[in-house]
């Protein structure tokens, strides 16, 4: 959340029941970019194995801000 807000990313992210995390981003192709090296490293206390779906779309939903779905 708090690198989604310092890079002016939009979208939100979520917990699944098998223990991945979803999520969708928006936002300029850098600050995109950028925000997938953080995730692809995660936080200290996680362990990113994988990054299944990276995928590009000029039809994405446009988000106001960046939220924790539940």
């Amino acid at each position: 959340m708090r690198n989604a807000e310092k890079h002016n990313i939009t979208g939100w992210v979520r917990n699944t029941s098998d223990g991945d995390v979803e999520t969708v981003i928006s936002g300029d192709r850098l600050a995109v970019e950028k925000m997938i090296d953080i995730i692809k490293k995660g936080p200290p206390w996680a362990s990113v194995t994988d990054i299944k779906t990276v995928r590009s779309s000029e039809d994405e939903e446009e988000y106001r801000n960046f939220r924790i779905r539940y």
